[in-house]
């Protein structure tokens, strides 16, 4: 069997995830021009593999570009509106709910003796509706569909 036949390899973690990350961070900052060629050298890719995935992440709504002749990516105007949440930085339910668990599992193992027992009722209550409620809840949190204030 070809081994093109198999499969194609994942561009997503290996090139396309880190130069997002480096994206979202340098539109975050508001400071200057976000030149493609070094966003793609600051995540490690050569210049063809960084023209590759800039077009990728446009085919796909992350990044708004500013392109040459021949289909070069110049500049990046923007990010998508996902950008924030694929990157981390902008956590979605699922993972505010772990972190949320691995923090109160991280104080109660920190708390003294005469603590511990209130860190513990706490993360049974939290774990006990099951994870799929608690992610709904947290992200209704988030959207503001619980007000919280």
């Amino acid at each position: 069997m070809n081994p093109e036949d198999v499969g194609i390899e994942d561009v997503w973690f290996s090139r396309d995830l880190p130069l997002l990350r480096k994206t979202v961070r340098s539109i975050d900052s508001g400071r200057g021009r976000h030149e493609c060629g070094k966003l793609a050298q600051a995540a490690g890719l050569d210049e063809e593999t960084g023209r590759r995935a800039f077009l990728s992440l446009e085919r796909h709504g992350h990044v708004e570009l500013h392109k040459a002749g021949g289909n070069v990516p110049l500049f990046v105007r923007d990010v998508g509106p996902d950008a924030y949440r694929l990157t981390g930085a902008y956590p979605d339910p699922a993972t505010i709910a772990t972190r949320l668990i691995t923090e109160l599992e991280r104080a109660e193992a920190d708390a003294p003796e005469s603590d511990k027992g209130k860190f513990r009722r706490a993360l049974d209550g939290v774990t006990g509706v099951g994870r799929d409620v608690l992610v709904e809840v947290v992200g209704a949190a988030i959207t503001g569909r619980i007000p919280m204030g």
